[in-house]
């Protein structure tokens, strides 16, 4: 009986075709199966840690180490077995994607960051102090421009300076005591009764010494005391004379 050897080697390599996908079908079924198991225990002893750790929520917690760990190695031994049994076969080529393990991303990971600490609200206040009184304590009563006096003496008010003119025959001078006299007489004038008890307090006679009073008076001032460091100061003003320099007005303003 004629055997066909080519007949013969066909029926072979079908029946060694046959045989290795069957034994890939198990090889592959075998190895799903692993794997379920081995994720399945992995959730199962995760759920178990979760439940029974107090720091469940904590990235320990929620690592994934237990699963990728459990996945990757069943997923390299399936891989291998498909690659070996691919190897012995031309007929039959099987493609199993390689399951990756899963990364769990901790989305309750605690902030580092701290909320800023709060600022009791005086902290930053600035410290407030009292302001000095800055209005003067005496204001001239005068209305503002020219304003005529008895004897054809006048005054005339700027702002809060006043110019007491006394540029006549019996009244311009150089006499500290006349000077003393007609402050007396006018200053009320300017600034009312206050002024009458500021003089009162400087002895008659007293108010610019004799030789200062063209000399170092015009340019020092006079300086009457008032409170809070207020002080009504007052310049005699000259001009030429035919004996020499004559006091014929005096400036005053209330300052510091």
């Amino acid at each position: 009986m004629a055997v066909c050897l080519h007949c013969l080697h066909s029926a072979r390599v079908e029946v060694q075709a046959r045989r290795q996908r069957f034994l890939i079908r198990v090889l592959v079924g075998t190895l799903g199966l692993a794997v379920i198991v081995a994720v399945g225990g992995a959730g199962v002893g995760a759920f178990q840690g979760k439940s029974s750790l107090p720091g469940a929520g904590s990235p320990r917690a929620k690592g994934t180490s237990s699963k990728g760990v459990a996945v990757k190695p069943v997923a390299s031994t399936l891989a291998a077995a498909i690659s070996a049994l691919q190897q012995g076969t031309h007929k039959d080529t099987l493609h199993a994607p390689t399951p990756s393990p899963t990364l769990a991303v901790d989305s309750a990971r605690p902030s580092t960051s701290e909320p800023p600490a709060s600022v009791p609200v005086g902290a930053t206040a600035t410290a407030r102090t009292t302001p000095p009184n800055s209005e003067p304590p005496v204001a001239p009563v005068l209305a503002e421009g020219r304003t005529e006096l008895p004897d054809s003496l006048f005054v005339v008010r700027t702002g809060s300076t006043v110019v007491v003119y006394f540029d006549t025959s019996p009244t311009r001078t150089r006499r500290a005591d006349k000077f003393d006299r007609i402050v007396r007489q006018t200053l009320r004038a300017v600034y009312g009764s206050v002024a009458d008890s500021v003089l009162a307090l400087i002895p008659d006679g007293t108010l610019a010494a004799p030789r200062d009073l063209v000399t170092e008076l015009p340019t020092r001032g006079i300086h009457l005391p008032l409170a809070n460091g207020w002080k009504i100061s007052l310049w005699p003003e000259t001009r030429p004379g035919r004996d020499g320099p004559l006091v014929v007005a005096y400036r005053t303003v209330v300052a510091r």
